[in-house]
């Protein structure tokens, strides 16, 4: 606390760069150098930091650090207890919670819409995400057919559960 009482900051070091916009987080992903990604308790269900680890979860000289609580039947408990590639889960999604943007960098998930069913007083559509899964979406607004769009499931709209 001293440090700060003095107006220094504890966690500011030479070389550090803050990816303060969406672009520049995005940016992050694509440079090859190593970088330290820190980011608050929960993160995981939502925003730039499903992007950092759809890209860098995979890559064996990348390290995932986690240091707060992650709640049960979120992403980041999964990933923090271990899953071995052989375990079977369930993952529950709640579709009346799915969102779809016209900005598909607007989602936490990309997609194209391949099937819509007008029902009287909405639409049913079926949406092909880029992991190559159906998400289907109850909505009143209208979309066409081959549109790319921006998923996004809310936190509390999504739970992975081992079997």
């Amino acid at each position: 606390m001293e440090l700060v009482r003095q107006g220094i900051n504890p966690i500011t070091f030479p070389g550090l760069r803050l990816a303060i916009t969406s672009d520049e987080s995005k940016a992050i992903n694509f440079e090859n150098t190593p970088k330290v990604i820190l980011s608050a308790s929960g993160m995981c269900e939502a925003g730039r930091i499903r992007h950092h680890l759809k890209h860098n979860l995979w890559r064996p000289e990348c390290t995932i650090l986690f240091v707060g609580y992650q709640a049960v039947g979120t992403l980041g408990r999964v990933l923090v207890e271990g899953i071995a590639f052989d375990t079977n889960v369930k993952v529950e999604v709640d579709f009346e919670k799915v969102i779809l943007q016209d900005n598909e960098e607007d989602g936490t998930l990309t997609g194209e819409v391949k099937f819509i069913l007008y029902k009287g007083d909405h639409y049913h559509l079926t949406v092909l995400s880029d992991w190559d899964e159906n998400v289907f979406v109850d909505t009143n607004d209208v979309w066409d057919d081959g549109d790319r769009v921006g998923i996004t499931i809310p936190p509390d709209g999504i739970r992975v559960i081992k079997n």
